[in-house]
C-alpha cells in the first residue's frame, strides 16, 4: 500500500517502508508507513489529516448488530458491515483511524454510544495549533494511534507520558 500525504513535506513509499523527506529533500525519519504516520513527532501526524493505520484480522460478523469484528495487537474493532459480501474470516485488513475521532478518559466509560473503548497508555504529548494537543498512544504490545483533543482537556485530565487512558473510537475506516 502507497501513501502519500501532501502537507509541508513527503512521504515516499516503497512497499511498506518509507521515508519521510523536508521540502529541502534531508530525511526526516525512516520506517514502517504504519509508525511514521503515527509518530507525534513527525508532521505527518499534526493537522487535519492525522490519522493511524493498524492492521487487523476480521473475526466475522455479528449477525444481530450487522456489524464487523476486527482484532488486533490492540484490542478489538467493531465497525458497521457496509460491503455487500463480508469479508471471511481471518482476512488481512487495515483500518483507519483519524485523531479527531478519538477522545480519551481516565475511567472506562459506561453508558455511551460509543462502541470501540480500548485502554492505552499515553507514549506523548505535543502542541497541534491553536488550543489543540495530538497525543501519542499505545495499545497492547506496539500498535499505536493518535488522539486530538483540547489544551483545555489535556490540562484537566492531566494528560502525560506513561498515564493509562481508554481510547474512546467514534470513527474507523476500512482500508483493507
Amino acid at each position: 500500500m502507497s501513501v502519500v500525504a501532501v502537507t509541508c513535506t513527503h512521504l515516499a513509499t516503497v512497499g511498506e517502508l518509507g521515508q519521510l523527506r523536508t521540502e529541502r529533500g534531508r530525511v526526516q525519519a525512516q520506517g514502517p508507513v504504519m509508525e511514521l504516520m503515527a509518530r507525534a513527532d513527525l508532521p505527518l501526524a499534526h493537522g487535519d489529516g492525522a490519522s493511524a493505520l493498524i492492521e487487523a484480522i476480521t473475526c466475522g460478523l455479528q449477525n444481530a448488530s450487522g456489524l464487523c469484528e476486527l482484532r488486533f495487537d490492540g484490542g478489538t474493532l467493531l465497525l458497521p458491515q457496509t460491503r455487500s459480501t463480508p469479508l471471511p474470516e481471518r482476512t488481512p485488513v487495515r483500518v483507519r483511524i483519524q485523531a479527531r475521532d478519538v477522545s480519551l478518559s481516565l475511567v472506562h466509560p459506561e453508558q455511551t454510544s460509543v462502541l470501540n473503548i480500548l485502554p492505552a497508555t499515553v507514549t506523548e504529548v505535543s502542541d497541534d495549533g491553536p488550543g489543540q494537543v495530538l497525543v501519542g498512544l499505545r495499545l497492547g504490545q506496539g500498535t499505536r494511534l493518535l488522539a486530538r483533543i483540547s489544551q483545555l482537556s489535556c490540562g484537566r485530565l492531566g494528560i502525560a507520558p506513561g498515564q493509562a487512558v481508554y481510547a474512546q473510537i467514534k470513527g474507523v475506516a476500512m482500508v483493507r
